[in-house]
């Protein structure tokens, strides 16, 4: 009897899975253009994938946005190491949402050829840690009571 073999992550495994994540992900290459967007990605930035394969985050994003980027991308692609952060994003509504990125190099050999990244959005998050804060501040920002006299009652 032999063991079973285990199930390998074919290409078509690999894209269907990538394409039903909830995430945006996304490749691009060391000159920074995207070779890869996911549907999610596609949504999120309010635009296809034939808009954006080829393009840099300059060609479509708002000037403020299409400079900080790009720093992000180049210190995964110079350093080697990923980058974990939270960046603030003008959605296709005007709306600001704030995202949560994961960015990694892609290796061929020794080489880094292209990084990759996932976002997903935790607006919801950080709305709900700035109320808190500001409840907290304004809850310390009354005086506090006069302190009791000792002796009273006794």
């Amino acid at each position: 009897m032999t063991a079973p073999t285990e199930p390998k992550l074919t290409q078509d495994v690999y894209q269907a899975l990538v394409e039903n994540l909830d995430q945006a992900i996304f490749v691009k290459d060391r000159e920074l253009r995207f070779t890869y967007v996911n549907p999610q990605f596609c949504q999120f930035v309010g635009r296809t994938s034939e808009d954006l394969i080829g393009q840099r985050d300059e060609d479509f994003f708002p000037a403020e946005l299409a400079a900080r980027y790009p720093k992000g991308d180049q210190q995964v692609i110079d350093t080697g190491k990923p980058l974990d952060t939270i960046e603030e994003f003008s959605a296709p509504d005007g709306t600001t949402r704030y995202i949560q990125v994961v960015k990694k190099p892609l290796r061929a050999g020794d080489e880094i050829n292209a990084i990759q990244g996932i976002f997903w959005d935790v607006t919801s998050r950080i709305l709900a840690e700035q109320n808190s804060k500001e409840n907290q501040e304004h809850f310390y920002s009354f005086p506090a009571p006069p302190a009791t006299p000792s002796g009273i009652g006794t």
